[in-house]
């Protein structure tokens, strides 16, 4: 048996196996020029893949890799001399206190939000700090995505408001009809059978609130798997399972196919028909019809007054003391969770119309 420690621990200045060559000790420059040729400088940072770019005190790029202008989907030539406002809209207020703290030294750490040369948006950290060539000073700055830290975020948040949804619910909701069960309960002991109408309206009260909650919950989690959805069947399936006769459903000819999740949408549109029916009465006329990038609900009741509008959609928001207040909240974690948005506006018969927007088409 051979031992082969002392090869292993041969002394410092010993070739080892790096193709017969010489080992490089700790803090030999790997180049000749130390890292200082301009070229391979230029090269390096023009093929990171971290966004790079400089501009001028004017905020006007002097320079921007590849991977900076990929990021934002521009050519980098046509990028340079353009202003930086022209991908961070929000820096234009502050620009000169921007300026000055990166001209005083300062590094300047800060999430943001680029606009995209086809107008979309993506949330970047962005580290600037100055850099002094030629006589001239620059502000250079390294950009990441941070689109997926920000949704991680966002997700945290809509958990974080559903618990709090869930404790406002036990701590309060819950225990009014509570107290009005037992209290009524303990009168029908002494005083007869008149009480038990009350008690049941506070335990049905008490179910339908268990039930709210639970659907908040559920609802709001985000959808990882859609599949390719019919509008229309998910229109009429929701119609079908919670309105009874009166009520007159009208649609359009094409609703399109969406990606969604099946009964998480047919869940939407049976709390926006429930809504219609509640505030607009039994007989209500409901129109369902497609939008450049969503959908609509509308209805021919009394609508929303539009100081109103923004509240509709916050949990225990209600003008009927039978309600819940859950209805529209529960819409809203829907089409949050399919990364849509819900929006309430006036319909063309007076009525409320409920539009949803950012919905992917086949």
């Amino acid at each position: 048996m051979t031992d082969d420690t002392n090869e292993r621990g041969g002394n410092d200045e010993s070739t080892a196996g790096n193709g017969g060559g010489t080992a490089t000790a700790v803090g030999d420059a790997l180049r000749p020029d130390g890292g200082q040729d301009p070229a391979f400088v230029r090269d390096l940072v023009a093929g990171a893949g971290a966004g790079v770019a400089a501009y001028d005190e004017d905020g006007r790029f002097a320079y921007v890799n590849d991977a900076y202008a990929a990021l934002l989907g521009h050519d980098p030539a046509d990028l340079i001399g353009a202003p930086l406002t022209e991908v961070e809209p929000d820096v234009e207020d502050d620009f000169a206190d921007h300026w000055e703290a990166i001209a005083a030294g300062d590094e300047r750490r800060r999430e943001t939000t680029y606009r995209r040369a086809d107008g979309s948006e993506v949330p970047v950290e962005a580290v600037t700090s100055a850099v002094e060539t030629g006589g001239d000073l620059y502000a250079v700055t390294t950009v990441v995505d941070v689109a997926e830290r920000v949704e991680r975020r966002e997700r945290l948040e809509r958990q974080n408001e559903r618990m709090e949804t869930f404790t406002s619910v036990v701590s309060h909701d819950l225990r009014n009809p509570l107290n009005v069960a037992v209290g009524r309960t303990e009168l029908t002991r002494s005083d007869g059978v008149e009480h038990l109408d009350a008690v049941d309206r506070s335990l049905r009260k008490m179910e339908a609130l268990i039930d709210g909650v639970v659907t908040l919950v559920r609802q709001g989690e985000a959808v990882t798997d859609p599949e390719s959805l019919a509008l229309s069947v998910a229109v009429e399936s929701a119609w079908t399972n919670v309105v009874g006769e009166g009520a007159d459903l009208t649609t359009d000819d094409d609703l399109g196919v969406v990606r969604a999740e099946s009964e998480r949408l047919t869940t939407l549109f049976e709390y926006l028909f429930e809504n219609a029916i509640v505030h607009a009465g039994p007989d209500v006329a409901v129109r369902v019809g497609r939008l450049d990038d969503g959908f609509y609900v509308a209805d021919d009741g009394p609508g929303v007054p539009e100081d109103d509008r923004e509240d509709v959609f916050e949990y225990g928001y209600t003008t009927d003391t039978d309600a819940t207040g859950f209805g529209l909240a529960i819409v809203e974690e829907v089409a949050t969770a399919h990364s849509w948005t819900v929006d309430l506006t006036e319909g063309s018969d007076g009525g409320a119309r409920v539009e949803v927007h950012g919905v992917e088409f086949e």
